[in-house]
This record gives C-alpha cells, sequence and structure tokens, in this order.
C-alpha cells in the first residue's frame, strides 16, 4: 500500500491539461525501491517497457530507457509516496510526473520512400493512454485493479536495453525459427522465436545451468494452456537477463517446461521459447527465406515492400488477426510457432465447403502430448488483409484456431506489439500459395540411431507397406537415416516419385521403396 501526497485532484487537472489540443500524454511512473512491487509499475511498462528495477531520484528516464531517448520529458509536478513496511528508510520517493511527447502513428515506408524520410514512431493514442493513466490512479486504492493490471504485463521485460538495429541470425528448420540466446550471461541456448506463447519458456535443464531465481507464494506457478487447448501448470522463475544478438532484455519473467517432445519433432535440442510478449516494445522481423530475425526500435532497415498491414488483437498476452474463409470471418492466432497452414477447431470446419474433403493427417505436437489432426482443402479463397489464397488447406484438431508459418513462411513478418500491427511483407506481389500436402505416411521423432515412427496416416504408402508405430527408420536412400534432417527428407518427398527406406522392426530389418503420395492434393 502506498499514499500520495498531492491531492488526485492535481493529477487529474494535469492529465485533462495534457491531453487538451496538444500532442503530450501524461504519464505517471513511480520508481526507486517501491517499483518492484508496484501494481503501476506493472500497467506502465506496457507503454514504454523499458524501466528498471530500480532508478535514482535524481535520474532523468531517458538517460535509463533507449526507447526514450528521442522524446522530450518534461517534469510538471513530484509529489512523494510511502510504503507501508520496512522498505524505503527515507520515508518516501517521488513518483516521476512528466509528459511525454506522442509519436506520430506508424507509416510503412513506400518503395519511392527513402529511409530519411520514413515515419517510424508510434505509441498508443492520447486516449488510450489517458485510459491507463485512470487505471494508474484507481490502482492506488483498489487491490483488485492493482491484479489485474499486473497479471496484463506480467511476462513483459522489465527492461529493454536496444541502443541500435539488430540483425540476427537464425536457423529454419521444419518451417519454424530459431536463435541462440544467452541466459544470465550463460549459454549459448536455441530458442525458437514463438508468437503463439504469452511468455518465454526454458527447459529445466536450463533454469538450473543458468541457476534461475524460482517464484513462491501465488505466483509460483502459471497455468499454462496449450496447442490443444489443455491446461499445463507451469513453474515460473525471474531471469535477470536475455540476450539476442546486440539485444538485451532485463527482468525476465519465464515458465519452465520439459521440452524434450518438441527437441525429438527437429532432432535437435531446443532449450526454450522466446514468446510474444518478451518483444513488447521493439519492432520484430522475421525473415524466413533469409533466415534472420531483425529487432529494433525503428523501423528496420532495407525490408521488402508491405503486402498486407494487419490489425491485430491481444487475447491472452499472443496476437490475432482478422481473416475472412468463404465470406465467414475466422480469429486466428498468430503463431510463429506451428508450421500449420490454418487451424481451426472442429465445430468452425464444419460451417465450410470443401473441395477436399477432412481425412486423418500426422500427430500433432505440442507442450506435453500428442493428438492426431484431421486435414483438407476448403473451397473458395481466404483473405488476409488484401491478399488472397485459393482453396487454402485447413487442419483440424482441438485448440486455438491459427494462422501458422505454413502461410505465412513466403512474407518477411513485421509485428510491433505495442501498436498491434503486424505488416506482411514481400519481393513480389501475387495470391499466397497453395500447394499439395505431400508424404509417405509418416509421422517421425528423432533417436540417436534413427527416425522412430511415431503414427501412420490411414491409407497412405507407408501403411500400405505394413510399417507400424515403434518401428525405426535407420537408412534413407542409403544413407545413414539421422544424417537427412527432416526438412530434407519432406524436400526430396516433394521433389521426387518415390523414396527407398530401411526400416528396423522388433529384431527384423526391411527395404521399402515408398511413393510420394498426395494427401491434400
Amino acid at each position: 500500500m502506498k499514499t500520495v501526497r498531492a491531492p488526485l485532484s492535481s493529477w487529474l487537472q494535469a492529465v485533462a491539461k495534457s491531453a487538451s489540443g496538444t500532442d503530450f500524454v501524461l504519464i505517471l511512473n513511480p520508481f526507486g525501491t517501491v517499483a518492484c512491487s508496484s501494481p503501476l509499475m506493472a500497467s506502465t511498462r506496457r507503454f514504454f517497457g523499458l524501466l528498471p528495477r530500480s532508478l535514482p531520484t535524481s535520474s532523468r528516464l531517458e538517460e535509463h530507457s533507449p526507447a526514450l531517448q528521442r522524446e522530450i520529458w518534461v517534469p510538471l509536478i513530484e509529489p512523494t509516496c510511502t510504503k507501508r513496511s520496512g522498505a524505503l528508510q527515507n520515508g518516501g520517493d517521488p513518483l516521476l510526473v512528466g509528459l511525454l511527447t506522442r509519436r506520430k502513428p506508424i507509416v510503412p515506408p513506400s518503395p519511392s520512400t527513402t529511409p530519411a524520410t520514413a515515419n517510424r514512431g508510434g505509441v498508443p493514442s492520447v486516449f488510450a493512454c489517458l485510459r491507463m493513466i485512470l487505471l494508474h490512479l484507481l490502482a492506488l486504492g483498489s487491490a483488485g485493479i492493482s491484479r489485474v493490471a499486473a497479471d496484463m504485463n506480467d511476462s513483459a521485460p522489465l527492461f529493454t536495453r536496444a541502443a541500435q538495429e539488430a540483425v540476427i541470425p537464425a536457423e529454419v528448420s521444419n518451417h519454424v525459427m530459431t536463435v541462440t540466446v544467452t541466459i544470465n550471461g550463460q549459454g549459448p541456448f536455441r530458442m525458437l522465436v514463438d508468437t503463439g506463447c504469452s511468455f518465454s519458456m526454458i527447459s529445466p535443464e536450463v533454469a538450473d545451468a543458468v541457476e534461475a531465481r524460482g517464484m513462491t507464494g501465488d505466483d509460483e506457478d502459471v497455468a499454462a494452456i496449450n496447442g490443444l487447448g489443455d491446461v499445463v501448470n507451469t513453474p515460473r522463475v525471474v531471469l535477470d537477463s536475455i540476450v539476442v544478438g546486440s539485444i538485451r532484455f532485463e527482468g525476465v519473467i519465464a515458465g519452465v517446461v520439459p521440452l524434450e517432445l518438441q527437441s525429438k519433432i527437429d532432432g535437435k535440442a531446443l532449450d526454450g521459447i522466446l514468446g510474444y510478449t518478451l518483444f513488447s516494445d521493439l519492432f520484430v522481423g522475421m525473415d524466413y527465406k533469409n533466415q534472420r530475425l531483425r529487432l529494433s526500435e525503428a523501423w528496420p532497415k532495407d525490408l521488402p515492400p508491405v503486402r498486407a498491414e494487419l490489425v491485430t488483437t491481444f487475447r491472452d498476452q499472443v496476437p490475432f488477426i482478422t481473416v475472412n474463409i468463404q465470406n465467414r470471418v475466422f480469429d486466428l492466432m498468430v503463431d510463429t510457432g506451428a508450421n500449420d497452414r490454418v487451424h481451426l477447431e472442429p465445430a468452425a470446419a464444419a460451417t465450410l465447403r470443401w473441395k477436399v474433403e477432412p481425412r486423418a493427417g500426422v500427430l500433432l505436437a505440442v507442450a506435453g502430448e500428442t493428438a492426431r489432426e484431421r486435414i483438407g482443402r476448403a473451397s473458395g479463397q481466404m483473405e488476409l488483409g488484401r491478399l488472397v489464397q485459393p482453396d487454402p488447406v485447413i487442419e483440424i484438431s482441438a485448440g486455438s484456431p491459427t494462422i501458422g508459418i505454413g502461410v505465412l513462411q513466403h512474407y518477411v513478418l513485421l509485428f510491433h506489439p505495442a501498436e498491434a500491427k503486424l505488416w506482411l511483407l514481400a519481393a513480389e506481389d501475387g495470391p499466397i500459395p497453395s500447394p499439395p500436402e505431400v508424404t509417405i505416411g509418416l509421422s517421425l521423432f528423432a533417436e540417436t540411431n534413427g527416425w522412430r515412427v511415431a503414427g501412420i496416416i490411414p491409407d497412405s504408402p507407408a501403411e500400405t507397406a505394413g510399417i507400424k508405430p515403434g518401428d525405426l527408420l535407420t537408412m534413407i536412400e542409403g544413407m545413414p537415416a539421422r544424417q537427412w534432417t527432416r526438412d530434407q527428407l519432406q524436400a526430396w518427398i516433394e521433389t521426387h516419385p518415390t523414396v527407398s527406406i530401411r526400416v528396423t522392426s522388433g529384431a527384423a530389418e526391411h527395404d521399402y521403396s515408398l511413393r510420394s503420395w498426395n494427401l491434400i492434393p
């Protein structure tokens, strides 16, 4: 609890003054030792999200926040606050109150716009800020609202250091993007960039290696929802830092989850997941063709033209966009951690007309479990902003409706979480590709000496040949199976009429030549 030694009327008058015919927005900022536990801190960092755990009261804000170095910060009034505990020995630290300039909305540069003239700013509008300021004031006297504010922003980093644009080499495997990072000065660790994950996650092994600090009490666990819609209780830890390229995130709350299943899917150890809210105040560019991740405070340089500008909505701290399929509107989570094309729940899929009726597909693997999905090709078209995909392939199972990298990989994805925008950029214009789904009918997990068969697609060449779940692929095209990545095997299947494999089943070995099969033409 804290009390403010200035009348609330002074604060409200300042709010009204700042919003009346000016380009300034009043921001209330608690700092000092009281900042760590303040509900005001949690909601304030939603806007500029880059605040340290403690700030000397004599310091100016822009000295500590790179995102504000180009802004005008004008001190207005300085009431003091006290905390009813022994935390503040001096009887009170000041609450900084000031006017922050409002940037103009982001306008992506057109092909004829030079980088010097492109407008790249952007923070929420005056009215959005004022709404949050009223929440700040109410939070001073309302425990219920303070819990809501803290929960909304709990997974955003407490401080972000981004002196310049960072271009980070990435690996794209099985359509998803991973980068190497350091955590608490240790590493490197291989992390998946996943906008479908509301907060960052690390494996138990990484948590031990970096000596992550556990949380206690009501904050010890968080109920996370996996891709099948099931609740997974996840312990939480505090990470002092995550460094991605030249960008340093400090004060990150992360979940701790086993990632063995995800590692088996790709055949490489996965150490963690970088969630969407980690990048709350940055432009996030995911370039799949050139295999790189771009992070910056300004519009990144040398990007291809914008082909679609989409508004995102923030639900459960992940981005959703609206798409139109057969003149029906669907809200889909943008999930860069999924190699799906478009995923719908069975009830939603039942409303569609089909060019190829849904049939049994591959095993879907998510945090903690697997399940079989169905897959079909809808008739008509899907509209994504001004982009169109003819006869979209739809994957069907329980869990959140999503649009994944099976569709989005054809573009550079540029997110700005604070602006609630997603831009799709590409050198070439035209419809979104919708190729056939080609397979031999196997769902595979990696093991040391081969690829283990996890499931068989009904009516596929693999089922016809008699291959069973539990069998082990030891050779592919005359080479040891583990010399083949999942992507290399899939590329072979899509470009060759057959693939030769050797399979161990119990003590017996069998050689097969399986034809490439259009599961969905």
